[in-house]
């Protein structure tokens, strides 16, 4: 059972709480794939992604070290290198294949075109422009996937937490966002469709002024108090 408020409001138990910031990093880890594969992948393959990306980021920290003298630290740290080596060979077998995959789609579209003359809802993805440049090989463009996804995942989803904490704070902005989205979508609606958003103006202005502030993230937080330790304050 769940706990109780002191006020006597029971409360939501913990293995049902499900945090917003979870609910952001997935959809932004969803977009951030569409953009750079340019296709709506499966569910499934959205979680393998996720589980070579994760793993490398949250770990990166813990591989650094093996830079330092690579032959020594592979042996005094084997158990640790053998476990980058297989994050490694994980996220090419994932990878490797969306980008094939992709490859062969662009080949497929660029033959119809050239039939049809009708390059219908093809949306160009970061692949395709890589693609396009012949400068990379498919081992390059896996880490520039990665790099892509770990800077654009947390970063914004932190950005617009931000946001929805503001929102909190300030209800009478939260009111008149839910008035004009009401205004221009309709009283009815389920959803804010892309056509709507031209005509949310004060959505966008929210938005914007919360991508403004510098980042919010770990990173920041765990520099600053660095650097309040180096100055003795």
């Amino acid at each position: 059972m769940g706990s109780r408020h002191p006020c006597g409001e029971a409360q939501v138990p913990a293995r049902r709480r499900r945090l917003v910031i979870d609910h952001f990093q997935h959809a932004l880890f969803c977009l951030l794939v569409l953009m750079w594969f340019g296709d709506r992948l499966e569910q499934m393959q959205i979680k393998q992604i996720k589980a070579v990306q994760r793993p490398l980021l949250l770990g990166l920290r813990r591989f650094k070290v093996l830079n330092f003298l690579p032959r020594v630290s592979k042996l005094v740290l084997l158990k640790r290198g053998k476990e980058l080596s297989e994050l490694c060979e994980y996220r090419n077998q994932v990878l490797v294949p969306l980008i094939r995959g992709r490859s062969k789609a662009k080949r497929e579209q660029l033959n119809k075109f050239k039939e049809e003359r009708n390059d219908g809802d093809w949306i160009v993805s970061s692949v395709d422009t890589l693609m396009d440049l012949e400068l990379l090989e498919e081992d390059e463009m896996v880490s520039l996937c990665l790099e892509f996804l770990d800077a654009g995942t947390d970063t914004t989803s932190i950005a617009m937490q931000w946001i929805m904490a503001n929102l909190v704070k300030y209800p009478e902005i939260q009111e008149r966002l839910d008035d004009e989205i009401k205004s221009v979508v309709g009283q009815e609606a389920k959803q804010v469709k892309e056509e709507d958003l031209q005509g949310l103006y004060y959505l966008k202005a929210v938005v914007l002024g919360g991508a403004m502030p510098p980042p919010t993230g770990s990173l920041v937080t765990a520099c600053s108090g660095e650097r309040r330790g180096a100055l003795g304050t």
